[in-house]
């Protein structure tokens, strides 16, 4: 996750091994959702996951202090890790 890449390098390489278990039989935690969740994302909206998050959630609810993390910009008033 630390390196950049496109999206879809990320849901390759995040999404292609064999199932840990048959469907229904359990449940873990797995970050790769938000990876196919962008990709529905981008090709409902034709948008980039970032501008589409804009649009449709950012400028409407006022959040203008708000925006997506980026490995190759600095982000304006950034919170401190905890």
């Amino acid at each position: 996750y630390q390196q950049p890449r496109q999206p879809r390098q990320l849901l390759e390489l995040c999404c292609s091994a064999k199932p840990v278990r048959r469907p229904g039989e359990g449940f873990d935690y797995n970050n790769a959702d938000y990876i196919v969740l962008g990709q529905l994302i981008e090709a409902v909206t034709g948008e980039t996951y970032a501008a589409a998050i804009e649009r449709l959630v950012l400028r409407p609810s006022g959040a203008r202090d708000t925006a997506l993390m980026r490995w190759d910009a600095i982000v304006p008033n950034l919170a401190r890790n905890y």
